[in-house]
């Protein structure tokens, strides 16, 4: 994210250097990892939309790919790569149904951390109100790409001799799977603060109705019903928070 109103840095640069502080307090070595910081969204969405952008420049230019056109195990990484996950073939025919042998897959997987309340929004509103998912701009990678500018579909073409194949596109496959973190203020010592903590997630848990909500007066979806029992279920959780909160403790 940006610089909010108040801070001197963004709160990427500050995540990032907390990251940092911790990779080193554990003895993480960081070393060969490429890190981006994004500085500049405003919001979720414009995040994802940042990072699949990142992704899909990065794997067009040839940085990421599966396999080594000049190493000995090139054909045999091709053909890996070129199964689904149930070790069937993958289908190399391009466009106009002509077999493609140089036609290759890159899947490309997103692990996303955060906390728990915030990855299951994520998941919800996915599969609820797809239109309006911040997993769009990871899904959209799905699909047939140009070949890169360097790697080894460039540089194994360059090897050819004689008639060119019919093309050296490949077939992005995105995937991506969810790291959750604890809220860690629901575990605060104080009652006080560890009360705040819950209904602050209970709150949050919200999130998924407000956007389908938003989709209905836009009128571009209709109303969940898993949002319904989602927003009875959040009020009878304040209702256990708030009576717990006033109970009398005993040592």
């Amino acid at each position: 994210g940006g610089v909010r109103l108040g801070n001197h840095i963004s709160d990427a640069g500050a995540g990032y250097a907390l990251f940092r502080q911790m990779c080193e307090y554990r003895n993480i070595s960081l070393e060969g990892i490429d890190i981006v910081v994004d500085s500049e969204s405003q919001d979720d969405y414009e995040a994802m939309r940042r990072v699949a952008e990142e992704a899909r420049s990065r794997i067009s230019s040839g940085q990421w790919t599966a396999w080594d056109a000049g190493s000995g195990d090139g054909e045999e990484d091709r053909e890996k790569e070129n199964r689904d996950d149930d070790g069937e073939d993958y289908d190399q025919y391009d466009q106009y149904n002509q077999y493609d042998p140089y036609r290759g897959r890159i899947d490309v997987h997103f692990v996303l951390i955060s906390c728990e309340y915030h990855l299951c929004n994520l998941n919800d509103v996915h599969y609820r109100s797809p239109r309006q998912s911040l997993l769009k701009p990871i899904q959209g990678l799905q699909g047939r790409a140009p070949t890169p500018k360097e790697g080894p579909w460039r540089r194994e073409r360059d090897q050819l001799t004689g008639e060119m194949p019919p093309s050296l596109d490949y077939v992005l496959r995105p995937s991506w799977s969810f790291q959750y973190a604890t809220y860690p203020f629901i575990y605060a010592k104080d009652n006080a603060t560890a009360f705040l903590g819950k209904c602050y997630v209970l709150g949050q848990h919200l999130t998924p109705l407000l956007v389908n909500i938003k989709g209905v007066v836009e009128k571009k979806e209709f109303f969940q019903r898993d949002n319904y029992f989602t927003l009875t279920a959040v009020r009878r959780a304040l209702v256990d928070h708030a009576e717990a909160l006033h109970r009398p403790r005993t040592s």
